[in-house]
């Protein structure tokens, strides 16, 4: 999933922290996963015919 404006900005508006940017990475991974997990979830199951 690409990366939008407000994840950028937040990632400049903290760049002077070191620490900072790695943990906003974390979270944008975890929103990823997390993102995957529940568009699987929402999958149509197949019924039998």
């Amino acid at each position: 999933m690409a990366q939008g404006p407000a994840f950028e900005s937040a990632k400049s508006l903290t760049s002077e922290n070191a620490s900072k940017p790695a943990r906003l990475e974390k979270l944008q991974s975890n929103h990823e996963q997390f993102m995957d997990v529940a568009a699987s979830l929402m999958m149509p199951v197949p019924r039998p015919a």
